[in-house]
């Protein structure tokens, strides 16, 4: 995810905190044009190569990446290894790993982890295709190049299901005895855990198979970087989250601070000079205030002493103080290739400044190499700049930077740059490389238009829309909002109509809404039409509920409060009720019908929310509802402590249909209303993911099949079946984008 946090069930996924959307915070409504993206440099060859290859690899009943632009969540480590420049692997936070091997033109992301929240990524120099992985979970490791992976923690702590016990942040490959590791205890993204973990260093002399204990730096803190210098003692170094540098020379055993000249304990990153034992440099984000003044800006520093002193290596890079710690210059990483160490690049991530910086000698001097007057051709307007930097081992002049959203390359020493993750058709549309990191809220597919769809997540995918069978994708709301989620889209009428409740966690950012096939959007909020304003926060519920018979008329659950429009999206009006509803949907076999869920259970209403009547033996609370085309009612109660799953209302009878904490949304194949798929959800801040992916079943929910083949994240919020193609189903995954899959029958 990027800057913003992911909230299910009031959890937060992530530490930073959500910043005011970027939308113009007027009441009334707003005319958007979509916009046109700019072609491609080469007239879309490489989009075209993409879509072939994806059509040959579909098979049915498998789970395939659909191939929406990626990255669109935080990126949070890279690597190319030292073996072969074209093989990369990149992983992200709530994202997983994914891998290329042919230079970052396509992507694949890996199977097998028992956690999404990942860390940085350690090649091992001696061992082709041996690759490690700190998570929150724990360490884990592929044997073959990033495809698969297999979790690494006998002697850890006790997995549990409701905390983080001990995660990795880096696992450190002695070159000196094979089979000898280190796992740093730690987390750069500073994941919030329900329990405190146990930040401690861990020790294997068996390759990883088992680990023991072997000491903790500072008492136990937060490691967020750690480096081995080139000397004949190996002596490591770490920074701790606000404490500065701490040193090594006992193999781990012991640490002792060795910050002295560095200006706060604020350090992000180190490195290591490859030849050198006694240079290296660390990278440091902003310093907190003292006496309420301003944030402090970080810089490089570099140490010519094997780290007992430092001093300033920032000349040429921006330096600024400000009121917040986002946007006092701050530096999270730097990197430079083993060919060449004195070429060097680090970044300020700063939210004014966003500028990527070179220096050709080690660090004395730097000059900019990326920022907005340069920016390449992307998929998301995420500014430009990098949170995490690799350089290619044999040549100074490639290296790859990833952000918030974004994944770029540069071949040329930070001449120009290229998206790796999504290709610019020759009409300015985009095509995925095949890894995504969007969160998903929603799938919904126009009803009468085949090959249209729109795709709702957070951060950058307030809108994702596809009119040609998900071939390629535009972002038709960024002008109003390039950055800030949507929580749930729907087609009114038979299809003519696009409603989309934008937005993300507990943030509402007004309503779009678009008509008779006209490429302009209507965006609305405040209270001169009847919504909040846009920016306001309303902890609850956010969903949208559209009519099948009705384009005129909508219904958006906005922080558990009902607004109802009647004219298209002009003007909306708030429905009293006692308590907050939890979910909303409206029939498509009955104009006007609409179910919504409290507290107390489950309401109808045959007049678009207007005399509502109870519903007996409803379960309370229900997450999601869904009707099916003949009628029949489906509830989901998701991690609850009693009567969760799924349940049906059929022929006035509820029944439960299957107990699964974890069943978040079902949908019903249009053609056959006994074929079922059930997505189970889980969120962050526990060692393992504990959903099931997706669930099938065949009998109309008597028995169920877990249906995963393909699939490398179980974590799955949305599901819906194609209406016009027969056998084919979309899901969207929490933090893996969106996935297809055809032939079920």
């Amino acid at each position: 995810m990027a800057v913003a946090a992911m909230v299910v069930a009031g959890c937060t996924s992530s530490p930073d905190p959500a910043p005011a959307p970027s939308a113009p915070n007027v009441g009334g409504a707003v005319e958007v044009a979509e916009p046109i993206a700019p072609a491609s440099p080469d007239g879309g060859a490489a989009a075209e190569e993409l879509l072939a290859a994806r059509a040959e690899g579909a098979r049915p009943g498998v789970w395939r990446p659909l191939g929406e632009p990626g990255v669109g969540a935080r990126v949070t480590a890279i690597a190319i290894d030292p073996a072969d420049p074209n093989h990369l692997i990149t992983a992200g936070d709530v994202i997983g790993v994914a891998s290329s091997f042919d230079g970052g033109r396509t992507w694949a992301p890996g199977a097998g982890l028992s956690s999404y929240e990942a860390s940085r990524l350690t090649f091992d120099p001696a061992v082709p295709g041996t690759v490690w992985l700190g998570t929150m979970g724990g360490p884990h490791v592929s044997r073959d190049g990033g495809r698969t992976w297999e979790l690494r923690r006998s002697g850890f702590p006790e997995v549990v299901p409701w905390a983080y016990s001990a995660p990795i942040e880096t696992v450190l490959i002695d070159p000196t005895r094979p089979g000898h590791l280190l796992a740093f205890g730690g987390s750069h993204r500073e994941y919030p855990s329900p329990r405190p973990p146990d930040f401690a260093v861990w020790e294997s002399v068996d390759d990883g198979a088992t680990w023991a204990r072997l000491s903790a730096v500072d008492g136990g803190t937060n490691v967020v970087a750690v480096t081995r210098l080139a000397d004949d003692a190996g002596t490591l170094l770490v920074a701790a989250l606000d404490k500065g540098v701490f040193r090594s020379t006992d193999g781990g055993r012991s640490w002792a601070p060795s910050s002295d000249g560095l200006p706060h304990g604020n350090v992000r990153d180190l490195l290591a000079h490859p030849s050198r034992p006694q240079v290296l440099w660390a990278a440091v984000g902003a310093g907190r205030p003292s006496d309420g003044g301003q944030w402090q800006p970080g810089g490089i520093y570099r140490s010519d002493d094997g780290g007992q002193t430092w001093h300033a290596s920032s000349s040429g890079l921006t330096l600024r103080t400000a009121d917040g710690a986002d946007h006092a210059s701050r530096y999270l990483t730097l990197a430079a290739s083993p060919a060449d160490p004195d070429v060097l690049y680090t970044a300020d991530a700063s939210w004014e400044v966003n500028v990527v910086y070179r220096s050709d000698d080690g660090g004395a001097s730097w000059r900019a190499v990326l920022g907005e007057g340069a920016r390449p051709v992307t998929a998301y307007t995420t500014p430009l700049t990098a949170e995490v930097l690799a350089v290619d081992p044999a040549d100074a002049e490639r290296a790859v930077l990833g952000n918030a959203e974004l994944l770029l390359a540069t071949d040329d020493g930070g001449g120009t740059w290229r998206d790796l993750m999504s290709h610019a058709t020759s009409d300015g549309t985009f095509v995925g490389a095949g890894w995504s990191g969007l969160v998903a809220s929603a799938v919904a597919f126009s009803p009468s238009s085949a090959g249209t769809v729109a795709l709702s997540g957070y951060d950058g995918a307030n809108l994702l829309l596809s009119t040609d069978d998900a071939a390629s994708w535009r972002r038709p709301l960024v002008e109003w909002d390039s950055w800030g989620g949507s929580h749930d889209a729907g087609y009114g009428g038979s299809g003519d109509s696009l409603y989309v409740l934008l937005g993300q966690q507990d943030a509402f950012n007004g309503v779009a809404s678009r008509h008779d096939g006209a490429t302009s959007w209507t965006v609305t909020s405040g209270a001169s039409v009847g919504l909040p304003e846009a920016g306001a926060r309303r902890d609850g519920a956010n969903q949208l509920a559209t009519f099948a018979a009705d384009s005129r008329s909508a219904i958006a659950l906005i922080g558990g409060a009902v607004y109802r429009t009647r004219d298209g999206g002009a003007t909306w009006t708030e429905l009293e009720h006692d308590s907050p509803f939890t979910a909303v949907a409206a029939d498509p076999s009955a104009p006007g019908r609409v179910y919504f869920a409290d507290a107390s259970g489950l309401s109808v209403s045959d007049a678009y929310g207007d005399e509502l009547r109870a519903l007996a033996g409803a379960p309370a609370a229900a997450t999601r509802l869904t009707v099916a085309p003949d009628g029949t009612v489906y509830a989901t109660r998701w991690r609850t402590e009693s009567q969760a799953g799924l349940f049906r209302l059929r022929d006035g009878r509820w029944q439960q249909l299957l107990d699964d904490p974890y069943a978040y949304e079902v949908a019903v194949d249009p053609a056959n209303g006994d074929h079922l798929l059930l997505a189970t959800n889980d969120h962050p801040f526990h060692d393992a993911v504990l959903s099931r992916g997706v669930l099938r079943s065949t009998d109309g929910g008597a028995t169920w099949t877990p249906m995963n083949e393909g699939l490398t994240n179980v974590r799955v919020p949305a599901v819906a079946f194609d209406p016009h193609t027969p056998g084919r189903a979309l899901i969207g995954t929490l933090g893996q984008g969106f996935w297809i899959v055809d032939g079920l029958s």
